[in-house]
């Protein structure tokens, strides 16, 4: 059964757009999305117990209007390795597919993530997570000179995007699949649900008075 914070939340949030799903251990995620000053999306993860364990924002980009900007992935010590960033990229890019935008792309400069004083994680660890999962996710990491060698490749990026005084950047990126058939998400009561949540979870959700 849903937990009374849940369906609470997701009671209170069907007015926007709520998403809910399980993750890789069996546990309830619940995705709240929040618009901000119409130029910007932040993709808000919950447990069942309502506490925050990951965030993915997204702004519009205005240099190109078919272009959308990755400003942040969060996860919350302790909570890696579970699947909720994949899940709330998945969910985003199932939200975002019938917007006017095909390409996603983002900033990565290995070595330059904030390490919290009180994580047993190393930088390298980051560093590699971060790698793991663009690659699951379907993001190219391009550097300024394959950039610059064949830019033909790339006609969604522009050499300013590679721009930083201080950093060396890599640029993620990757066209927006709006074919793509496995979201998996049919809407049950306003709510956004993936067909890996138990029939029970489903029944109850449809049983919200909304």
């Amino acid at each position: 059964m849903l937990s009374c914070e849940v369906v609470k939340r997701v009671k209170g949030y069907v007015d926007n757009k709520v998403g809910v799903m399980i993750d890789k251990f069996g546990k309830l995620q619940v995705i709240d999305v929040v618009r901000k000053d119409n130029d910007s999306f932040s993709f808000e993860s919950y447990d069942e117990n309502m506490y925050k364990n990951n965030s993915l924002q997204i702004i519009i980009d205005d240099k190109l209007p078919n272009r959308l900007f990755l400003t942040k992935i969060s996860t919350s010590n302790g909570q890696y390795h579970k699947g909720l960033g994949t899940n709330v990229n998945t969910f985003a890019e199932f939200f975002m597919k019938d917007m006017p935008y095909n390409f996603i792309y983002g900033i990565f400069s290995p070595g330059s993530y904030e390490v919290r004083r009180d994580s047993n994680i190393n930088q390298k660890d980051y560093d590699l997570w971060a790698r793991k999962f663009y690659a699951k996710n379907g993001y190219e990491i391009i550097n300024e000179y394959d950039f610059l060698q064949h830019p033909e490749k790339y006609p969604n990026l522009r050499k300013e995007d590679f721009e930083c005084r201080d950093l060396v950047l890599k640029i993620v990126a990757k066209e927006i699949n709006k074919e793509k058939k496995e979201f998996g998400f049919k809407t049950i009561n306003g709510v956004f649900v993936k067909d890996n949540v138990p029939e029970q979870i489903m029944e109850e959700i449809d049983s919200l008075q909304m």
